[in-house]
């Protein structure tokens, strides 16, 4: 944890146990068996294989001498005792127990024994054994692979975390998640530092309690580390190799620790045992991770040594992943800022402006032509443009168009547009290339200038100098002067193509950043526009089109307000005037009608855009669609709620009955230790199916639930699964339909899904006495239904039945449970390859079905 705490080498003290010979029996329970002169049992006496013999009750009646030793038990003291009181079954109903009980054989099935607190896991096998006097008995042998298990669950852990961390985009979570994998699960303290200008520059620091955090702060800045050192953290970056020390000694502090302040100060540590690791990027050492056990029965091991080592690893890679993450996403909010400036000019300016590839292709119009043609999008309007240029003008535009690409010359040329409103007006088009530098065309910028009004007092001009010439030829002189005057506007004409190829310039050079600046908001998915310094709407992106089914002319200026929920319109308008007079960013959240006429959740982030003087000119916005998360979080906040109570009645009455249970240890009442114990039991089978239930969802999201598949028949499970509810008499279940009908599935799975559709038949339709199962064969499949004559399902609710947490109708903890019974169920018959459905009708009652395939 500290990387100042100095410690030399990794040697470790190992107490190991001798393994070869093992003290004949002499306690009465084994003079017992080998009484009987059994060869067998005399063997197992010298068995370096942990070895016990039980009565059909299940009781111990022998223990060989590896057993005694290695789970200390007495032989005197264990006689008697049920071996499943020692040993506990894992498997689920305890079912491997089940089998040893009637003397059935079975091998390497995990139980679990718990030797002084420590909880062992063990492989058991059972045998059959005829004894001399006739008897068989059953012996169970017995290997400890706690060591395999710690590991296997130390690499599954470990495997969590690489999958977690891959997912982290941002530093800070990434620490925070790498502290909750470690503390207190794995280490009581942690820490994490990288190397910075040849020093170590602590980045996280993690342990339960907060004050001693901040005194572990204030040591590392009043004992800094000396990398130069020959012990600890030095050593590691040297070398390259962990430290560890499986057990940290008083004398190894004495002999390290040379400043009696200091010593003291280390050990507030509470050290007992400690692995430091270093992180790689790119076979060079990047820093250290420090784990440090704090209780005195917890000693790091080789397994954990190899799990820290690999932990370290994935840290490596989880902060170098976020450095990328980071670095690439400053370098988009750098180039998002630069188009939204490049926007604002191109669309500030008069002209209607253009781009096209080398192929001549358009790739981009500004907002002018849009508002000349009335045309909206872009792909539309590059379909339709060649179609706004006037019949007489478009021969020489289609001619010209394509030589000026082929030449990658540049070109203009006068001829008329067709605005909205059908009025042709006179442009004066020209088309720039822009070269790369093999001098080959690489974009086409163009504008067109209206001049339309220039352009027909030149036309009515030279009209009425041909009318005066042809009816007054005594008019010479004053045409002369005339034709003067003509000379002088064209000369004066020139001037202004000069001045205007001039500033065409300078809006191509506006054209490249706006094309950018409304390539990026068109494509991104939020809602994004433009407004003026006052809050005006000038502009919108694509997406609130698409989103409001609005126009521009409906919704500019303030006119947006309309799609503002009414319960939020108010607040929405006072955040947005706090924006405004902040002159900095803000955001808020509201509700916005769609198309459809939902409302849907929306975050609103709002950013100012200055210009070169400092001078606010625009407000640029965007509208992110959160309507999906705040579902989620209201679900989540529900499914809390409901787990919580869930579990909470459970086990306060676990609490209660445990709690007079204690009180009556010393005097206790017959008649009421039954009735107790039963109550306590009832609890705990009720958390431990609610806690199945949610391990159930893990491996269904995991892919972890395996399925034994085999042949049975349909109504035998039926049968079997439903008689608690036969038994009760509250209900009668009535099997129909085809009785003989065969199915290939996993039993236990199916099992638990027409349990489950029973249960919820019974309730949530008390009243229906009578529940009736349909068994059918469809062809390729076949077909179970559960039929109820209940209140039945509202037509609204159904297409959520299946929904993980969903919960029909408002909770009132009447019915409880998690809302995750019909989820898991669909998600068993969907990895059959089957379906699942429900048919209901308010006051008419429910049906549940679902089919499995035949084929195997």
């Amino acid at each position: 944890m500290l990387n100042n705490t100095k410690f030399i080498g990794n040697k470790c003290c190992l107490n190991m146990k001798r393994q070869g010979e093992h003290p004949k029996p002499n306690d009465q329970v084994n003079q017992q068996s080998t009484a009987a002169g059994n060869p067998v049992v005399n063997g197992f006496d010298y068995s370096p294989v942990a070895t016990i013999g039980i009565s059909l009750a299940g009781t111990v009646t022998y223990i060989n001498s590896a057993a005694a030793s290695e789970f200390h038990l007495e032989p005197a003291s264990a006689a008697g005792l049920s071996l499943f009181d020692l040993f506990r079954d894992t498997s689920p109903d305890r079912a491997v127990e089940g089998s040893i009980r009637q003397g059935l054989p079975v091998k390497d099935r995990e139980f679990t024994f718990t030797d002084h607190s420590e909880q062992k896991w063990v492989l058991i096998s059972s045998s059959a054994i005829p004894e001399n006097s006739g008897d068989t008995k059953t012996y169970v042998f017995i290997r400890d692979v706690t060591r395999y298990k710690k590991r296997e669950n130390l690499f599954a852990y470990l495997n969590q975390a690489a999958t977690s961390l891959a997912k982290t985009r941002d530093t800070a979570t990434a620490l925070q998640q790498i502290a909750e994998f470690i503390v207190p699960m794995f280490a009581n303290w942690f820490t994490v530092d990288i190397i910075r200008d040849n020093k170590l520059e602590l980045i996280l620091l993690k342990h339960e309690d907060p004050a001693k955090i901040e005194w572990a702060y204030q040591y590392r800045k009043n004992y800094p580390t000396d990398l130069n050192g020959n012990t600890g953290a030095a050593v590691v970056l040297k070398t390259g190799k962990p430290g560890f020390v499986p057990v940290v000694t008083e004398q190894m502090f004495d002999f390290i620790v040379v400043d009696p302040i200091q010593r003291e100060e280390v050990k507030k540590i509470g050290m007992h045992s400690v692995i430091v690791a270093p992180m790689w990027t790119d076979d060079k050492i990047t820093g250290l991770v420090n784990f440090i056990s704090s209780r005195p029965d917890k000693h790091f091991d080789q397994e954990d040594l190899e799990f820290a080592l690999n932990f370290a690893n994935i840290i490596s890679m989880a902060l170098e992943n976020t450095r990328l993450n980071e670095e690439a996403a400053n370098e988009i909010a750098l180039r998002k800022q630069s188009e939204q400036r490049f926007r604002f000019l191109l669309d500030a300016i008069p002209h209607k402006m253009w781009t096209s590839g080398p192929d001549g292709r358009a790739t981009y119009y500004n907002q002018q032509w849009h508002d000349y043609t009335g045309v909206e999008g872009f792909e539309n309007l590059r379909e339709k443009i060649w179609g706004f240029i006037h019949p007489d003008d478009l021969a020489e535009a289609a001619g010209r168009w394509p030589e000026a690409i082929a030449g990658g010359k540049d070109m203009h040329l006068e001829h008329r547009l067709q605005r909205f409103d059908g009025e042709y007006r006179w442009h004066l088009s020209r088309f720039t290339a822009f070269k790369d530098d093999r001098g080959q065309p690489a974009l086409w910028v163009g504008t067109s200038t209206d001049i339309h009004d220039q352009k027909i007092y030149e036309i009515e001009l030279a009209a009425a100098n041909e009318e005066i010439t042809a009816t007054n030829e005594e008019l010479t002189s004053a045409n002369e002067e005339l034709e003067a005057a003509n000379e002088e506007q064209v000369a004066t004409n020139e001037q202004l193509i000069l001045a205007q190829e001039t500033l065409q310039r300078i809006i191509q050079d506006l054209e490249i950043g706006r094309k950018r600046f409304q390539t990026v908001l068109n494509s991104i998915p939020q809602i994004a526009w433009a407004s003026s310094a006052g809050g005006e709407v000038e502009y919108y992106n694509q997406r609130w089109y698409e989103y409001t089914g609005l126009t521009f002319e409906e919704t500019k200026n303030w006119g947006w307000k309309q799609v503002i929920h009414s319960d939020d319109l108010a607040l929405c308008m006072e955040n947005l005037d706090a924006i405004i007079q902040s002159a900095g960013p803000g955001e808020f959240e509201i509700r916005e009608r769609g198309v459809d006429g939902i409302y849907r959740w929306h975050l609103v982030r709002i950013s100012p855009l200055f210009n070169a003087a400092g001078r606010l000119e625009q407000w640029i916005g965007t509208a992110t669609d959160i309507d999906e998360l705040k579902k989620i979080e209201q679900q989540k906040d529900d499914f809390i709620s409901i787990a919580s109570h869930e579990l909470k009645t459970p086990l306060t009455s676990l609490k209660t009955s445990i709690q007079l249970l204690y009180r009556m240890k010393d005097a206790p009442i017959a008649d009421r230790f039954p009735k107790l114990i039963e109550q306590a039991n009832r609890s705990t089978y009720k958390m431990s199916n609610l806690v199945e239930d949610l391990l159930n969802v893990n491996r269904i999201k995991e892919k972890h639930l395996p399925l034994q598949k085999q042949w049975f028949v349909f109504s035998e499970l039926v049968n079997a699964c439903c008689n608690h509810i036969a038994v009760s008499g509250r209900h009668e279940i009535d099997v129909l339909g085809d009785k003989i009908l065969q199915v290939y599935a996993d039993e236990r799975t199916i099992d638990q899904v027409i349990v489950n559709l029973v249960n919820n038949a019974v309730k949530y339709a008390p009243a229906s006495k009578k529940i009736y199962i349909i068994i059918e064969n469809n062809g390729d499949h076949a077909k179970l239904s559960v039929k109820d004559s209940g209140p039945g399902i509202a037509p609204e609710q159904l297409p959520f039945v299946f929904d993980r947490y969903y919960q029909g109708g408002k909770q009132d903890y009447r019915n409880p449970g998690l809302g995750l019974g019909l989820y898991i169920s669909s998600e068993i018959i969907k990895r059959h390859g089957g379906k699942i459905g429900v048919e209901s009708e308010p006051g008419k009652g429910s049906t549940f079905w679902f089919t499995l395939p035949y084929s195997p």
